[in-house]
């Protein structure tokens, strides 16, 4: 008898937090921008970069790759994307000889401007309906740095 209560409180507890899991917040999450490539190559391979990448790009895909870079590697990249959304993406890596190769990114997504609304400013305004804007204008944005830093552990 216990252990059909047992099973059917870890049925329902499984149930419950697959459920929850489930669940999302369209239009309230944050760090998409990190999900757009940042370069042609690794675009045109349609994101199978990880075991290729043997340039300053390396620092997005797989850090560890650093090290096939001999001396040092800089790349700039700049994508007008849909709707007046832009996205920058730079990387340097310089070869410490014999220490190893430091790495440095930059991601950054302008979504360009952005008409304010509220719901308290909804309704008909002068005989006009108004869907909540302000008539204020907002510009987000986001950024992200990374330092990485690689080094071969072994000659194998």
């Amino acid at each position: 008898m216990k252990i059909k209560y047992f099973l059917a409180i870890i049925f329902l507890s499984l149930f419950l937090v697959g459920n929850s899991f489930a669940f999302q917040k369209v239009g309230t999450t944050s760090f998409q921008f990190l999900k757009i490539m940042t370069d042609a190559r690794s675009t045109g391979m349609g994101e199978a970069f990880t075991a290729v990448a043997n340039s300053s790009n390396a620092v997005f895909w797989n850090p560890a790759a650093l090290i096939k870079i001999e001396h040092m590697d800089a790349s700039a990249s700049y994508l007008d994307w849909l709707l007046d959304i832009s996205h920058s993406s730079f990387s340097f890596a310089y070869n410490l000889s014999g220490i190893g190769t430091i790495g440095v990114q930059g991601l950054f997504t302008n979504v360009g401007q952005i008409e304010v609304t509220t719901v308290d400013a909804l309704g008909f305004v002068d005989g006009k309906y108004n869907p909540g804007l302000t008539g204020e204008t907002i510009s987000p944005g986001a950024l992200s740095l990374g330092l990485s830093f690689a080094r071969q552990l072994t000659d194998k």
